[in-house]
């Protein structure tokens, strides 16, 4: 009861129930990235928050940092170049032992049908997004 909101770090494809069952309960979501498998699925999941007048808020914190609101802004990309810039690179490396291949959600497409690339490439694909203004 004096519980406001809820952090549901879950494998992906479990989003959707528990962001319905804590909207229901009438608490405030924080859910980890990616939030769901697909854009309509995001969708069911907004509506039932604005019908039980709950926030929700997917867990990546760099977007709401001032220095990737900067970067995002009209004026700022256009210093990279007169139409923005014109490609971004990132990566992550990390050794993948056999354990990790035979435990990690991120390989299960049962649990994480979007992978590694819906885990760490959201980071990519996100900044690359407000770099280029096509959010």
């Amino acid at each position: 009861p004096d519980i406001d909101a809820v952090y549901i770090p879950l494998p992906t494809t479990f989003h959707k129930e528990w962001v319905a069952k804590a909207a229901r309960a009438k608490k405030s979501i924080l859910c980890e990235k990616p939030c769901s498998i697909s854009a309509a699925e995001l969708l069911e999941m907004l509506t039932v928050c604005r019908e039980n007048n709950v926030f929700f808020m997917d867990g990546v914190m760099f977007m709401h940092n001032n220095r990737y609101q900067k970067i995002t802004q009209e004026e700022h990309r256009q210093r990279f170049g007169r139409e923005g810039p014109s490609d971004c690179t990132s990566s992550f490396s990390f050794p993948g032992n056999e354990e990790f291949f035979k435990s990690n959600i991120r390989v299960s497409p049962k649990l994480d049908p979007l992978g590694c690339l819906g885990d760490l490439g959201y980071y990519n694909i996100r900044f690359a997004l407000g770099v280029f203004g096509w959010t």
